[in-house]
């Protein structure tokens, strides 16, 4: 039964902008961090750290440096998904040992583990019957939200994660997804054809080309945070 409920979440989930200005039911916040504790983790290193943001000074802030996204403000909670080794070091050094991790690598893992969480905890979110949306404008201003939220070298954040209850009168319409032959392969990779090509636009729609040009395009928001990225990593001692 339960891997039935399980699925059945999977199949019908929806990223919730929209939120009713209520807080969580007493004990859910516990469960939904319990949840992120359990998450699997690259050599049992645990190189993540969460942020829940309870100050409104400091909220209002990380959603203007966010993208100024209405519903970081309105959702009960808002968490930041960090990349840690600051602390790796200091356990390391504080029985005597010398940290000789090279920063690629630990990025990698690091923020590995810290989408691990983020990916728990929105799941127990939702099966709980809350919204989420997973919010990748953190990296528009990565080093001052770094800044902000005190962050020491070795800490970098990855995603911010809205937590509320759903307004019922603004529940999105389920978004599509590529199919299945063009993401899942066996043995090796499949580069797509120009019917494959044709195909993912078909299931996506016409406007999705839209989308991609405005992240992955020329002067698009992934080409704007690429500078910001750098400039973070520098500044956190990551690069």
């Amino acid at each position: 039964m339960l891997a039935k409920n399980v699925l059945t979440l999977f199949a019908s989930r929806r990223t919730i902008r929209r939120y009713q200005p209520q807080p969580l039911a007493p004990g859910d916040l516990e469960r939904i961090i319990e949840a992120g504790r359990r998450a699997p983790t690259g050599a049992l290193a645990q190189m993540s750290s969460v942020i829940r943001i309870t100050d409104a000074g400091l909220h209002d802030r990380l959603a203007a440096l966010s993208g100024d996204q209405q519903h970081i403000r309105d959702a009960a909670e808002f968490f930041v998904f960090c990349l840690d080794v600051y602390r790796i070091r200091k356990l390391l050094e504080h029985r005597r040992q010398s940290y000789q991790a090279g920063p690629r690598i630990v990025v990698h893992y690091g923020t590995m583990d810290a989408m691990l969480v983020a990916a728990n905890m929105a799941t127990a979110a939702e099966a709980l019957g809350y919204g989420t949306c997973f919010i990748g404008g953190v990296l528009n201003n990565l080093d001052a939200l770094a800044r902000e939220l005190d962050l020491p070298p070795g800490v970098l954040p990855v995603v911010g994660l809205t937590i509320g209850v759903p307004d019922p009168a603004h529940i999105p319409e389920r978004k599509p997804r590529l199919p299945r032959e063009l993401v899942f392969y066996e043995n090796g990779y499949r580069p797509p054809t120009p019917a494959d090509l044709d195909a993912a636009y078909a299931a996506m729609g016409e406007g999705w080309q839209v989308t991609l040009s405005r992240y992955l395009g020329p002067n698009g928001a992934f080409e704007r945070r690429e500078a910001v990225w750098q400039r973070a990593l520098a500044q956190q001692g990551l690069d």
